[in-house]
């Protein structure tokens, strides 16, 4: 019977459970998207997008170390060519461009000024949000 309570080993902690923690990383994901019936339109599009968001990071301050470009992907939509009488959009494409940076309070701020962007015709995939850590990425 000595040995019967050994197995049952638990911590209990009382007092405060929830505790705000400043986080000392930052992942922001800028995820856009264009669709048309032609792919040089597509890309055209994606490229100036792509630039624009660059382009806007560095004027709010961000270093080019803190920037990734990821490469564009175009798809051709299957099926398409069977519906060409519809009215649609053959090729849909996407682009993303992250910021990593310790500076948190730095993207929190910047991520609440992107009307510009969405004025210039860049269109999101979702509300782009920085997320809250490092270890949250997308």
């Amino acid at each position: 019977m000595e040995g019967f309570r050994a197995v049952d080993r638990a911590v209990t902690v009382n007092g405060l459970t929830n505790l705000d923690v400043k986080n000392d990383f930052a992942v922001w994901t800028l995820a856009f998207r264009r669709g048309s019936d032609k792919f040089a339109e597509v890309r055209r599009s994606l490229n100036l997008d792509r630039d624009r968001i660059v382009v806007f990071l560095r004027e709010k301050g961000f270093r080019a170390d803190e920037i990734e470009v990821h490469p564009l992907q175009v798809e051709d939509l299957p099926g398409h060519e069977a519906s060409s009488q519809q009215a649609g959009q053959r090729f849909n494409g996407q682009g993303r461009v992250l910021v990593k940076t310790a500076r948190v309070d730095a993207v929190a701020r910047v991520a609440g000024q992107i009307d510009p962007l969405i004025a210039a015709g860049i269109q999101f995939e979702s509300e782009p949000r920085p997320a809250p850590a490092a270890a949250s990425t997308r």
